[in-house]
């Protein structure tokens, strides 16, 4: 698996930062790395891991990545 995966499209929920919003988020070695709408459409993230999560709970989610549903 790469170091890099993007979820795009999915309701994030951050207590602590008041965030409740569909956002894109960027996951590299294991760690989030950032959080912002519209990451997907970022040029130097073209090719990298990817799940559309538009749509998914969280259970859906979780699913699909133990499954390896992501595509590149």
């Amino acid at each position: 698996m790469s170091d890099r995966f993007l979820i795009s499209g999915g309701l994030v929920v951050d207590p602590d930062s008041k965030l409740e919003g569909v956002r894109d988020v960027l996951v590299e070695k294991g760690r989030i790395a950032e959080v912002k709408a519209g990451l997907s459409k970022r040029a130097d993230l073209k090719g990298v891991h990817s799940l559309d999560a538009s749509g998914l709970s969280a259970d859906d989610l979780v699913l699909c990545l133990i499954s390896g549903g992501a595509s590149s």
